[in-house]
């Protein structure tokens, strides 16, 4: 996590502490109570329940969620960005063993991820001689290609 992530799961973590251990202490004061005498009211109760113990621990529970949702973001992120470096250095052409090789995804994650990659029309899946799934990047090109590239009008 970098520090923004952990700063809000740190304080995630204390809202949601806090707000279960308010929520704990005011069902027990709840129970405890006897609301058949004069100046007890299980509404306001319920109210103080509420605003004390669940708000603060949802929103604890919300905060850790971000944090942990904007974590796996930026790692796929890096990943993607891992990836296209690769497909770059390898002329826009890889088999799903040199993905596994490169990164540290598994055979069974890079051929899922390539394969993605194939469904959304980011690589094309080839086959070669050998029988093993080449991936073509179609939008990596070389360097020649591209200062030989001419205008369209």
């Amino acid at each position: 996590m970098n520090g923004k992530e952990r700063t809000l799961f740190f304080f995630g973590s204390i809202s949601s502490a806090m707000g279960f251990m308010f929520t704990g202490i005011f069902l027990v004061y709840i129970i405890d109570t006897d609301y058949s005498q004069p100046g007890e009211n299980i509404a306001t109760d319920f109210a103080l329940w509420a605003v004390i113990g669940v708000v603060p621990l949802l929103f604890g529970i919300t905060l850790c969620y971000l944090a942990i949702k904007s974590k796996k973001k930026r790692q796929a992120d890096l990943l993607e960005n891992q990836i296209l470096q690769l497909a770059g250095d390898l002329h826009g052409k890889m088999t799903i063993a040199e993905l596994a090789q490169h990164t540290r995804l598994s055979l069974k994650e890079a051929e899922e991820l390539l394969e993605g990659y194939a469904k959304t029309g980011i690589a094309e899946r080839h086959i070669s001689d050998g029988g093993v799934f080449v991936y073509y990047f179609i939008h990596v090109i070389s360097r020649e290609e591209k200062e030989g590239s001419k205008p369209l009008f």
